[in-house]
């Protein structure tokens, strides 16, 4: 739209979920303020944090992130930009230094919002928390990242042959990398922790089927984003192992918790694995232990696809012969086939998806007719 302001073009991008406004100011005379109308939901409110725009809904659920604007001018040079709200309610961009601007100037985002949904399912998201409800035979799917845009969800989802939106009162808010498993003593999921784009968190929910609810016990992990957990049949807890801490000193806890339905307990055990983030770990029926793979360290990178048992409070580090997932496949999923009495592991990177099988002692690459398609993100 040309001149929609003095001197400034509006541009419009949209695509099937996305819609995107752009401004470009093309001589000094152009306005270094731009006012926006804009009309919140009914129980929703906004927040302006270090110069972005947040809309969250009244349980916490993010409707809307809009990151904080830039400017890149004519000579490459790029300013952050804000917004604040007026008096009149409005919503203000503001340009500053705009006299020291190399012209034309293009402003990147003005303003964006994700426009279009499916609800008859889930989008795509990196960072889904995923676990199977024993009791109730559904998989529940809640949280993620829209990867490409700034939307966080906060949406509980159902799987038992075909996606369905659950309507719970309570929940956990918008987070991503959640640590989720099913507590078959107690026939709950349980969800801990997470990421937002501020900071790991470190409470605990627990869903029943119907609502989720917030547990208040005397002592937890700490913050955790990104950690794995997984229920121990033969000890009857939940298992808690790595995760992201935000903690400069510690960003990575190579502790073990475990979760009785009251409280998390931190086990003491013998020197075991590196604190890591987005691995394989996953209760082994057969053996009666906990199996971890792969993974991320914040100090190192990818790991090398080592292989640790846990047995209670007892790691062991394994020493498979022959082939085994690559070195590169830090993004790995780990779980338990009750019908054929095997670990697997499943990860895709790179365009490329593969499934392997554990036995106790060796890794085994499982010949699959299909695959669900590989990208760049963990499933």
């Amino acid at each position: 739209y040309p001149n929609a302001f003095l001197d400034t073009d509006l541009l419009v991008s949209s695509h099937a979920r996305r819609a995107e406004e752009f401004l470009l100011l093309s001589s000094a005379h152009a306005p270094s303020t731009y006012r926006f109308d804009f009309s919140l939901p009914k129980g929703s409110h906004g927040e302006l944090r270090s110069g972005a725009l947040w809309v969250v809904e009244a349980d916490g659920a993010l409707l809307l992130h809009v990151p904080r604007p830039i400017s890149i001018d004519a000579a490459g040079v790029q300013r952050e930009e804000s917004f604040h709200w007026d008096s009149a309610g409005e919503l203000v961009l503001n340009l500053h230094n705009s006299a020291t601007y190399t012209y034309p100037v293009l402003v990147d985002p003005s303003f964006e919002l994700e426009a279009w949904e499916d609800v008859s399912k889930p989008v795509g998201l990196y960072g889904r928390s995923i676990a199977y409800d024993e009791q109730r035979k559904v998989l529940v799917a809640y949280g993620g990242f829209v990867q490409l845009t700034s939307q966080i969800d906060a949406n509980t989802w159902l799987w038992d042959g075909t996606w369905r939106k659950a309507t719970p009162t309570n929940g956990p808010g918008s987070r991503f990398c959640s640590a989720m498993a099913y507590d078959a003593a107690r026939g709950r999921v349980v969800l801990y922790g997470g990421q937002t784009p501020l900071s790991p968190l470190g409470d605990t929910w627990t869903w029943d089927g119907q609502d989720w609810r917030l547990e208040t016990p005397a002592t937890s992990p700490g913050p955790r984003g990104c950690g794995a957990m997984t229920f121990d049949r033969k000890r009857n807890a939940v298992v808690l192992f790595g995760g992201y801490s935000g903690d400069p000193s510690d960003q990575n806890p190579n502790s073990v918790h475990t979760w009785d339905g009251t409280n998390w307990t931190k086990l003491t055990t013998n020197p075991g694995p590196v604190g890591r983030t987005n691995h394989g770990f996953a209760y082994d029926g057969v053996h009666e232990n906990i199996v971890l793979i792969g993974g991320v360290s914040a100090e190192s990178g990818s790991l090398p696809p080592e292989t640790w048992t846990l047995d209670g409070s007892t790691w062991t580090k394994k020493n498979p012969i022959g082939a085994q997932p690559p070195n590169q496949w830090s993004w790995i999923r780990a779980t338990y086939d009750e019908a054929r009495s095997q670990l697997l592991t499943f990860s895709s990177l790179g365009g490329e998806t593969q499934v392997w099988g554990w036995d106790g002692a060796n890794w085994s690459k499982v010949s699959t007719t299909t695959v669900p398609q590989g990208g760049s993100w963990p499933p």
